[in-house]
């Protein structure tokens, strides 16, 4: 039982690091959701600026992954993996914290709670930026070549799991124990994540690229330069990107349609959250059988169908009826 256990987790490293990226994404997803129910059932619950002010902070958490991403992976190429992990993790955690202090300590009213907010997102994407290529690039070095397909289903289903816990979490904890106690969470999530990542070993000097080197500029423009010269690559960006505008719309949308034209509450907006992850843990199952029917460019495209076909049938519904309401 023992062998069986430790072979499911392939290394006393990758074990450490899958927890470490599952307890930051939790506490990642956790103030994302809780922050939108604050904005919209608390700070600017009967304003007219809530519409916008949803936007901000979708906006806060979305432009580090556009501006920032890009630069962050060649960045990481220079430095440590592990100590820009654990450099993130710490990064939030501070941030937190001095959010928390001053959100309890100096009464602000609620444009100057939305401003500290945003920074708080805008901060808190912008490590996530460094996190994320960090850790794909230690995983190289952790997991073995014939166990990395299998590595990376248990590090989606996981973080899958973890997403649909954080959506519904989020939301209730605001209820259960107010914004102040709800971000020491999100502080205790990071701080639990940067332990797990200084918990490994043989890890410290890994990945340290020797020279020859490209500048730093010039290795970001050859990256843009590669991709947009591939057809395929520059098709799949531009495909994406609109994807993500549209993303964009429905996360301004989604809270203000869930509280204020279905009425909903906390609780039940963290189910309507949970759904998201929850469709994508039913898709990482089925979409092996489904790739032996359909070629990858078909499901893409079907999937992308589906979406679409929903999301306009919601938008034709003209009358809503809610038992109890």
């Amino acid at each position: 039982m023992k062998n069986r256990f430790a072979d499911f987790f392939i290394s006393r490293n990758f074990s450490f690091l899958w927890l470490g990226q599952a307890l930051s994404s939790f506490g990642e997803f956790v103030f994302e959701s809780t922050v939108i129910v604050w904005l919209v059932t608390d700070l600017f619950h009967d304003s007219a600026f809530l519409p916008t002010a949803v936007g901000l902070a979708v906006a806060a958490s979305a432009i580090p992954r556009v501006l920032v991403a890009p630069l962050a992976g060649a960045w990481v190429d220079r430095m440590t993996p592990l100590y820009v992990m654990i450099a993130a993790d710490g990064i939030r955690v501070l941030n937190f914290l001095i959010f928390f202090v001053i959100y309890s300590l100096a009464g602000l009213d609620p444009m100057q709670v939305l401003v500290g907010v945003l920074l708080l997102l805008l901060v808190n994407s912008t490590a996530a930026q460094f996190f994320n290529p960090s850790r794909q690039a230690i995983m190289q070095v952790v997991i073995p070549w014939a166990r990395r397909v299998e590595a990376s289903a248990k590090a989606m289903f996981s973080l899958t799991g973890i997403s649909v816990l954080s959506a519904s979490l989020g939301p209730a904890l605001f209820v259960w124990v107010g914004p102040a106690l709800a971000l020491l969470i999100n502080v205790l999530a990071f701080a639990c994540s940067a332990l797990c990542i200084a918990s490994t070993q043989g890890l410290r000097r890994a990945l340290l690229v020797e020279p020859p080197l490209l500048p730093f500029w010039h290795g970001v423009l050859a990256g843009l330069r590669f991709s947009w010269g591939h057809a395929s690559i520059r098709s799949l960006l531009i495909g994406v990107a609109l994807y993500g505008f549209s993303l964009g719309v429905n996360n301004v949308a989604l809270s203000l349609y869930a509280f204020k034209t279905l009425g909903l509450s906390p609780y039940e907006y963290g189910l309507i959250l949970a759904a998201f992850p929850v469709g994508g843990l039913i898709a990482a199952v089925l979409v092996r059988p489904l790739l032996k029917s359909l070629s990858t460019r078909q499901a893409f495209t079907f999937a992308l169908l589906c979406m679409g076909s929903v999301t306009w049938r919601i938008r034709c519904i003209r009358r809503f009826t809610w038992p109890g309401r």
